[in-house]
C-alpha cells in the first residue's frame, strides 16, 4: 500500500458505508484487507468491480481474492 508520510490509515473495524442504486453497501476494514457481503480479504478494487457487476444485474459473486 502506498501512503503519504504522516497519512492516517483507516482503522481495523471501521465501516465504509455507501448508498448506491437504492441499496446500502457496507465494507468493513479488517486486519488484512476488507470484508464485503461476507467475503473477506477482498481488495477495494474487487469490491468496485462487484458494484459494477451488480449494476449489470449479475449479482455480487464477482469478488476475487
Amino acid at each position: 500500500m502506498i501512503a503519504r508520510e504522516g497519512a492516517e490509515r483507516i482503522r481495523v473495524g471501521a465501516r465504509l458505508v455507501r448508498e448506491w442504486n437504492g441499496r446500502t453497501h457496507i465494507i468493513t476494514v479488517e486486519e488484512d484487507g476488507f470484508s464485503y457481503t461476507g467475503q473477506s480479504n477482498c481488495s477495494l478494487s474487487a469490491i468496485g468491480q462487484a458494484f459494477f457487476w451488480m449494476s449489470q444485474g449479475c449479482g455480487s459473486n464477482q469478488l476475487r481474492h
